[in-house]
């Protein structure tokens, strides 16, 4: 047997209806089959197939139970199944799908269509194993570089209030924090965002302030925009009360007007203002003036790890603001960006919805 097939699992009780299946697949899978509910959750715990074509109808556990069964073991949770039964009812389909079914086929089947969707939930299977596989590889990287990342900035700082020191060697010394620095936000970053792209993050709400949401955001960013010599500016109204996870919020905040920076001169203020929109939502916009980006960089502004021209490519991955996109349609809101080149403007429009809007305006 070759190691590269894909494991196919048939269960059924009518011995007539695995070996047609059987024939369906042909050489170019591995199979087994099982006769019972009780025998196929037995098998696949060994077998660990990569799909389950699962009969519903059998004695003793159902098909719905096996489904749900295997739904539940960590071994198989990428495992595909497919119900192959002669019920016919919406019902049946709904009930199979709640089971944690990834479709439905009834019998008589045709044999083509059987074997397209085989082959179509394999290759979803294989394509969800190298995402799992790049962002369990990101998660401990992430993890184990942050240890040592600590150390070095923790050290460094340290060795900067030493009197000893000259002046070559504390802007070496400053070099060597804000790179560490800068390394330690991009992994923060990158945790929280497959953290909260894996979908089982909940929103810890509460009413605040926008006003002061800015202002946390602000003091986040303050030794980047002290380094850039840019002044984040707050003109927001403080009877502005939004119902919002306060630490996703300000971080979400925060990854705007660090974004911001890039295209601010040094020496002017980036301005953060509000306004209540006809629709009873918040509007909130941040407004720097320098260089704006491209259009083609505007394009993918919301792309995480995309950058304008890799060849000359400095600080920045575009994480930030898909986080900051990520974050605040979590909220039902939304996230865009305007630029005027002629006057140099670059505005960063954060838009949150009525029903999270404290009071009336």
């Amino acid at each position: 047997m070759k190691a590269d097939k894909h494991r196919v699992l048939i269960v059924d009780d009518d011995s007539l209806n695995v070996e047609i299946i059987q024939e369906i697949l042909g050489e170019n899978f591995i199979y087994m089959s099982a006769s019972s509910g009780e025998d196929a959750l037995a098998v696949a715990s060994e077998f660990l197939p990569d799909l389950i074509l699962l009969d519903i109808m059998m004695p003793g556990m159902d098909g719905y139970e096996v489904c749900r069964r295997i739904r539940s073991n960590s071994m198989l949770s990428l495992t595909k199944i497919i119900l192959v039964s002669a019920r016919q009812m919406l019902s049946d389909r709904l009930d199979g799908y709640r089971a944690g079914a990834d479709d439905y086929v009834s019998k008589p089947f045709d044999a083509e269509e059987l074997l397209a969707k085989i082959k179509v939930f394999l290759r979803l299977k294989s394509v969800e194993e190298v995402e799992k596989i790049k962002s369990d590889l990101l998660s401990v990287f992430s993890h184990e570089t942050k240890t040592p990342l600590h150390a070095i900035i923790g050290f460094a700082t340290l060795l900067k209030e030493s009197e000893a020191l000259g002046e070559n060697e504390m802007e070496a010394l400053e070099h060597i924090i804000k790179s560490g620095q800068d390394m330690l936000d991009l992994i923060d970053k990158t945790i929280l965002l497959s953290f909260l792209r894996g979908g089982d993050s909940m929103l810890q709400e509460s009413g605040i302030q926008l006003a002061r949401l800015v202002g946390m955001a602000a003091e986040r960013i303050s030794y980047e925009s002290g380094f850039h010599n840019v002044e984040v500016k707050s003109k927001v109204s403080d009877d502005i009360v939004i119902f919002a996870d306060e630490e996703l919020m300000v971080t979400a905040l925060s990854c705007l007007f660090d974004n911001a920076i890039k295209y601010t001169s040094p020496g002017t203020e980036i301005i953060v203002s509000s306004a209540i929109d006809k629709d009873g939502g918040c509007r909130c916009v941040v407004e720097s003036w320098g260089t704006p980006p491209s259009l083609r960089k505007i394009k993918s502004m919301f792309s995480e790890f995309i950058v304008e021209d890799v060849s000359h490519h400095g600080r920045g991955h575009g994480l930030g603001m898909s986080l900051a996109k990520q974050i605040i349609e979590m909220h039902g809101g939304s996230a865009d960006i305007s630029v005027d080149q002629k006057k140099k403007t670059t505005r960063f429009i954060v838009h949150i919805p009525a029903e999270r809007i404290h009071g009336a305006f």
